[in-house]
Formats: structure tokens, sequence, C-alpha cells
């Protein structure tokens, strides 16, 4: 998704709203969480790149959401850069082992070099989606028996939401 917010807390809540009903128990206790995680320790992760999360039974399953920021929001990351891309992972409390692995696939994702560039160009989410496909086979599936980390979180949503 393209976003229009801001500020950071903006954000989130803009991109919690575009999750489907469906996976979603308790829409405002997911905000709540969130946001609450948010305040805990910032997110921002440098080079223009925030991963906010939070594990909490306001979800039904995981969840990855991807937002683009043309100018920039403020999450706080030591090199105090704007954060122009944005991955916001939400899971359940009882899929911890996925959560984990789900942030480690994309912080190992985000530290290739052209990936920032790809995702902030790409003309629409299946140019996104196809990245981090073809990412994670490369690097993981060849190497992996249990399969996709990424794959079946991208199903449970609409996609990746750009």
């Amino acid at each position: 998704m393209n976003l229009s917010a801001d500020e950071c807390s903006d954000c989130l809540i803009e991109m919690i709203r575009t999750v489907d009903d469906g996976l979603v128990r308790d829409r405002t206790e997911l905000i709540s969480a969130t946001l609450s995680r948010e305040q805990l320790a910032p997110t921002g992760i440098g080079n223009g790149i925030a991963i906010p999360h939070t594990m909490t039974d306001a979800i039904k399953k995981a969840v990855l959401l991807v937002g683009r920021s043309r100018t920039g929001i403020d999450f706080f990351a030591s090199d105090g850069r704007p954060a122009r891309l944005i991955f916001l992972v939400l899971a359940p409390r009882r899929k911890r082992p996925l959560f984990f692995s789900l942030m480690s696939a994309i912080i190992k994702l985000m530290r290739e070099e052209d990936a920032s560039p790809t995702m902030l160009s790409a003309g629409d989410p299946a140019d996104i989606i196809a990245y981090i496909r073809a990412y994670e086979h490369h690097n993981f599936l060849g190497n992996l028996k249990q399969g996709s980390i990424i794959e079946p979180v991208l199903s449970g949503a609409r996609g990746l939401l750009l």
C-alpha cells in the first residue's frame, strides 16, 4: 500500500485497517496491541526500513503487510532516517515460532543490496510478491526442508498490500 500517513501511529492504523475482517478477532485490540508494542521500543531498523510487529490473539493467523511511504515516516531508527518501507508483522501468540522465523526472513531479505530499491520502485504488489518469493526460494527453500516461511503468510492476507 502506498501510505498516506506521515506519523508512525497513523501508519500502523492505516495498515491494520486493510487486514481482511475474517483474519481479525478484535480490530480495536489489534491496533492497541500494535501501538503499545511500538511504544516499548521503536522498530525502525535503519536504511529507511521499519519492521513493526506484535503478537496478539486479536489476529487469527500470521499476516505480513508491506507499506511504502514516498516521503518517509519516523520510526525512530538509530540512523535517524525515516522509513520508506514498512513491514508490519502480526501474529497470534500460539504462532511464536512462525513469528520469529518471519521476522528473521524479513531482516535477511532487507540485507540484500537490491531489495529496498527494487521494492520502492515496484509498479504494483505483484512485483514485490514475485521479488520476495524469488529471494526466499533462492536463499531458503533449497536449504530448508520445512518449506516456505513467507509464502503461507502471503496467502493469509490479501497478499502484500501496497
